[in-house]
């Protein structure tokens, strides 16, 4: 969703400081051009385009978070809770809307990208911080709801975590001890780069914790 640390350069959907009402959304060229016409063109070689595909942010415009930018760590401005919050649930939705008016309809998003990366300042690529907590309470009330009452979102797979699975079984536990969390998700994305030197156990235990939720490897890049 938007731009990544692959990125030629940062950008978002809506970089129209104070827009919380995100009546400046729109799609990238980047999306325009370059994502949607291969998805599309990808899709046309599989039955049924069975192509499953997810979304995830590396993090919300800058302007919404209380350093200003998307390259950096820090959180959103305000609350958990609060207007920014409630505006980040609505870009999602947002993104849904624009991919399917385009032909491309997803099978699940992902909360955040690496929100543990987003604990660091000057982090140096397009970041954001969350919490198990936070993401625990904008599950609940706000990223759960908003994206179940669209159009686009009822069926979608919604996944916490996104980072690697040091911080399991934990960050699991932590969303999943309540119950109307809980209720919105449905499993954890889990990337590599500590496999190495974190066990699997931590797999094991979070699917013992949590089985009727599912684990998936969202992200392995080596450069």
């Amino acid at each position: 969703m938007a731009s990544c640390d692959f990125s030629t350069h940062v950008y978002s959907y809506d970089d129209s400081p104070g827009d919380l009402q995100l009546t400046n959304f729109s799609l990238a060229p980047e999306d325009l051009t370059g994502k949607i016409p291969l998805i599309i063109k990808a899709q046309s070689f599989t039955a049924n385009n069975s192509i499953k595909l997810f979304g995830s942010p590396w993090s919300a415009p800058g302007w919404m978070k209380q350093n200003g930018q998307m390259q950096g760590g820090g959180p959103l401005q305000g609350d958990v809770g609060g207007s920014y919050y409630q505006t980040f649930a609505n870009y999602f939705v947002k993104f849904l809307e624009a991919y399917a008016q385009k032909g491309v309809k997803l099978w699940g998003l992902t909360m955040l990208n690496e929100p543990t990366c987003g604990a660091h300042a000057n982090f140096w690529y397009q970041s954001m911080y969350m919490s198990p907590e936070n993401e625990r309470d904008f599950a609940k009330n706000m990223w759960g709801p908003a994206i179940r009452n669209s159009q686009y979102g009822k069926d979608l797979k919604l996944m916490i975590l996104d980072d690697n699975r040091g911080n399991l079984p934990d960050w699991a536990d932590t969303v999943f001890a309540d119950p109307n969390a809980s209720n919105y998700v449905d499993g954890v994305a889990v990337h590599w780069y500590e496999d190495q030197t974190k066990p699997a156990t931590n797999l094991m235990k979070t699917h013992i914790n949590h089985p009727d939720k599912f684990l998936l490897y969202t992200e392995v890049s080596k450069s």
